[in-house]
């Protein structure tokens, strides 16, 4: 019997330490649900509905962004995306805060996501445009950023007549 000791207190110990303490999460932060939608046939799903933390991220980013505080808004921003990386309004805004301190690459970049990711909701897509159109400009591409925006401004003139 004292041949195996070795062997049960080693697997004992393994034993426990595979056990885990429950983690607390932050209370002020609401975990969105985890929702599995079957494939659809092609056809865009409709646009995902904001939860609590990512409308409270968002309003905390904006009031940040208002008092030129683009920084901090981004952090808000940052976090918003990792809760719900499928929302455009939240890529759109983060290439925004980013646009404003002159942070061309990661401004381009998100605006891009926030392109890819607003063909649902067509004022998303819209603002997603056209905030990439910003940059365009920043970049020293008003060519191309003109293009952008004649494409909206004749659809808005198409739906107005």
């Amino acid at each position: 019997m004292l041949k195996y000791f070795p062997r049960y207190m080693l697997l004992a110990s393994l034993t426990a330490a595979c056990t885990s303490t429950p983690v607390e999460v932050a209370p002020d932060i609401e975990r969105a649900p985890i929702t599995r939608t079957p494939a659809s046939d092609g056809a865009s799903a409709p646009a995902p509905k904001p939860n609590q933390a990512t409308r409270v991220l968002l309003q905390q980013a904006g009031t940040a962004a208002g008092r030129h505080d683009h920084s901090t808004a981004i952090v808000y921003l940052e976090r918003a995306v990792r809760i719900d990386p499928r929302d455009a309004r939240l890529w759109s805004a983060l290439a925004r805060s980013h646009l404003a301190i002159q942070n061309l690459s990661a401004a381009e970049q998100h605006a891009r996501k926030a392109v890819s990711m607003s063909s649902a909701d067509p004022g998303v897509s819209e603002d997603a445009w056209l905030t990439l159109a910003d940059v365009y400009d920043a970049l020293g591409e008003p060519d191309t950023a003109r293009d952008i925006r004649s494409r909206f401004l004749a659809g808005s003139d198409r739906q107005s007549n």
